[in-house]
């Protein structure tokens, strides 16, 4: 599969992507496009664990409190500014 970038601007920053780490412009390209895609994906999964660590705050809550509705349990978590307690 072949790639033809026809914008003047990406081309030069390409090859100074390149002079810069001594390569060729097709291995400065692939890593600058690698470090974009482990960029986020490191931040998807952040944000991943982040949800997830929010709802074992909310089980253990509710399992701290019987009888504790959803509602209660996840304002127990927030003071009123909306900020985790």
């Amino acid at each position: 599969m072949g790639m033809n970038i026809k914008n003047d601007e990406a081309q030069a920053m390409a090859r100074e992507l390149a002079a810069l780490d001594h390569t060729t412009v097709t291995q400065a390209v692939r890593t600058a496009l690698q470090e974009a895609l482990d960029q986020r994906q490191a931040r998807t999964s952040k944000k991943i664990q982040r949800a997830q660590d929010t709802l074992e705050q909310m089980r253990s809550q509710l399992a701290a409190a019987p009888g504790q509705s959803l509602r209660e349990a996840n304002e127990a978590l927030y003071d009123e500014g909306g900020l985790p307690r």
